[in-house]
């Protein structure tokens, strides 16, 4: 059964998409505009809620009509963009991305892409905005919520109807309080699992069967205003440290909430969500949530700059412009070629029904088998030159990577530490992703003389003992644990420290490749000092610390960032440069002899000209040796990302296996009388 129109609901689902769209094209003052997919959520539990209730209470409830409605809603523009995308990533993503991409596309299709994604790590993280799929999670969540609840709804109502609305309400608390509970110590599971944003949809479902049950409330500009300003105030001041779902998303759950049911018709909120162009957007919003995210990663990976306000303006008018033909040539249709007129006869209904089972099967599976394909060959390198591939084909990295690298306490123990060779253990690596493949090099390289190395690295923390995140407590416990074993294992003499120090001090690029961030470390500290400051502190009194109890403590000094992805580069830079090269043999002797240009020098002094200054006029205890990685990366000019025919990469800040041989190399001929 069809539920009566609200044009301010589409004004509503206008709001919450444009809040996405500007987020992920970093506009000011939309740092929290993730928070439309809350949005998005509760108008979707009210709606499905109205139908399913309403049918159900009406004797008129299938649940293979409602299947068949969202095969109709979501299927058609889904595969439509999805078809495209595939076409669009032939000509731009290298084997690795378009592996990763086509992996994400089974997943998508299969509707679980929030288990994908979760996979792979933070939604904010540094290189999200170059997934083109990621933006599906959420269907992935709505679909899996859908599963269970139409059947829950119709043997609650139909069968125990007074526990029908206690257990929504129980369900509510239940899912809020798991959020609640798991977003600081598991933030991507809470962030990306249906368990955990069942609550949000269950806030719409609560609506829904108040309106069935009681009618609208008599509408309040008062009320529906309160709710459009706490959707506003969590898009303008939350931000990617803003735990997500939890209470806090309470304040766009409930606005959007209170505007479903207090800025109906004869609001005036009604009437500002009303107007034309508001409810224009609303009806593209579902295409335009589609067409976005692929836009603006294609764009970013096909860009060696970082990408303007101006371009992110010229891209979102080519997304308004393709999601109006999509929704009008595609997903309107489908949904409108509906089953015949009630007098029908029920073969027929059933055989329409058939059709868009049937069809909707065809697509999916023919998606996958596109995919499947593609992840067969390996990405399709075969689109690449011979020499492109084999010089992509030697960036390595550390073959315990996955298994000796942490980024959660719950995968971490002092017991679980990786400790190379089975020989005795006298070195230890301390730091961030950035030491991995160098823990293992030093490791390679200490064998021959019967030592051992131990590896204590997890995945952006600040350097700190005493200074957390404000949005991931992990890291304070991460380094004390990790801190306590190496000052407690008496064999291990030497401690090589390592960090992305950039990162920690000032702020990710953020896709903005040789860009200056300024932003202060996301920490709390006492009055009177800056967080900056008080890091660096708590950083150097650790070092100090060390050094008080073994032989030696190297602290490596940042290593350089470079322009672009190193597979990117190589991909994009290299494998034009041969196809217009007339001697590719030139080029080649010119890459062995010089390199690949990743980055100036200057560019590294200037990012890293804080921690620079502050190493250089810190007295440091004489068993501290500084190790700069420079010689192995750059010039007096110039920082390579290839040099003498070797990737120094394997991405845009990692060191490669190669490099970091490099540096265990020059580590290990570092006298011991110190610096």
């Amino acid at each position: 059964m069809a539920i009566a129109y609200r044009r301010e609901i589409d004004g509503l689902r206008a709001i919450s998409v444009l809040a996405v769209l500007f987020n992920h094209a970093k506009f000011p003052y939309f740092h929290g505009g993730f928070v439309g997919v809350d949005v998005f959520f509760v108008i979707s539990g009210f709606l499905i809620t109205s139908i399913l209730y309403r049918d159900v209470l009406n004797g008129s409830y299938s649940v293979l009509n409602f299947y068949e409605a969202r095969a109709r809603r979501i299927l058609p523009s889904l595969c439509f963009v999805l078809f495209f995308s595939l076409i669009i990533a032939f000509f731009l993503l290298e084997p690795d991305r378009m592996l990763e991409f086509v992996n994400s596309i089974i997943f998508v299709m299969l509707f679980i892409a929030n288990v994908f994604f979760y996979e792979k790590g933070d939604y904010f993280g540094f290189d999200s905005g170059e997934r083109p799929m990621l933006h599906t999670w959420s269907l992935g969540v709505e679909e899996q919520f859908y599963i269970v609840f139409p059947i829950l709804v119709y043997f609650l109502v139909k069968y125990r109807p007074r526990l029908f609305v206690p257990c929504l309400v129980i369900g509510f608390f239940v899912s809020l309080g798991l959020a609640e509970w798991l977003v600081r110590s598991h933030p991507a599971a809470t962030f990306y699992m249906p368990i955990t944003r069942a609550w949000e949809l269950l806030a719409g479902a609560l609506a829904a069967v108040y309106v069935t049950r009681v009618g609208l409330p008599k509408p309040n500009d008062w009320i529906a205003f309160l709710g459009l300003c706490a959707i506003a105030a969590a898009v303008i001041f939350f931000d990617e440290h803003t735990p997500n779902p939890s209470l806090l998303t309470l304040l766009p759950v409930g606005g959007a909430t209170l505007v479903i049911l207090f800025g109906a018709e004869g609001s005036i909120a009604s009437r500002v969500l009303g107007i034309r162009p508001m409810v224009w957007v609303g009806l593209i919003s579902y295409s335009a949530y589609l067409w976005h995210q692929p836009i603006f990663a294609f764009y970013r990976l096909s860009s060696s700059v970082a990408v303007s306000e101006f371009d992110y303006v010229v891209l979102l008018l080519l997304v308004f412009f393709l999601s109006h033909l999509t929704w009008k040539y595609v997903e309107t249709p489908f949904r409108k070629l509906r089953k015949g007129a009630k007098s029908n006869a029920s073969a027929h209904i059933e055989l329409r029904q058939k059709q868009v089972f049937l069809i909707s099967t065809f697509a999916v599976s023919a998606i996958i088998a596109v995919a499947g394909f593609v992840r067969l060959t390996n990405g399709l390198p075969q689109r690449y030159l011979t020499e492109t591939n084999a010089l992509a084909g030697k960036i390595e990295i550390s073959p315990y990577r996955e298994t000796c690298h942490f980024s959660s306490l719950r995968t971490w123990s002092p017991e679980k530490v990786c400790s190379y060779f089975d020989e005795k253990a006298t070195w230890a690596v301390w730091g961030d992703s950035h030491v991995v493949e160098l823990s293992y090099a030093l490791a390679e390289q200490l064998r021959e003389k019967g030592e051992g190395v131990k590896q204590y690295s997890f995945s952006q923390c600040y350097p700190s003992l005493n200074y957390d995140s404000r949005s991931d407590h992990d890291c304070v416990r991460w380094n004390n644990r990790a801190i306590e074993d190496i000052m407690g294992n008496f064999d291990l003499q030497n401690v090589v420290v390592g960090y992305r120090y950039g990162l920690y001090f000032f702020g990710s690029l953020k896709g903005r490749p040789l860009s200056l961030p300024d932003e202060q470390p996301d920490i709390i500290v006492p009055g009177g000092i800056s967080p900056r400051e008080a890091l660096w502190q708590d950083f150097a009194r650790t070092i100090s610390l060390l050094a008080q109890k073994k032989r030696r403590v190297f602290v490596m000094l940042p290593i350089p960032e470079i322009r672009s992805d190193i597979r990117n580069l190589i991909y994009k830079e290299v494998n034009s440069d041969l196809i217009e090269s007339k001697d590719r043999k030139f080029y080649f002797s010119y890459m062995h002899s010089y390199g690949l240009l990743g980055s100036s020098y200057s560019y590294y002094k200037e990012r890293n000209e804080f921690v620079l200054k502050k190493f250089r006029e810190t007295v440091w205890p004489s068993n501290v040796v500084l190790f700069d990685p420079t010689s192995s990366f750059c010039d007096r000019q110039t920082c390579w990302a290839i040099r003498n025919g070797v990737p120094m990469y394997f991405d845009s800040n990692h060191p490669s296996l190669d490099a970091a041989r490099t540096l265990a190399e020059k580590l290990i001929a570092i006298p011991p009388t110190g610096n």
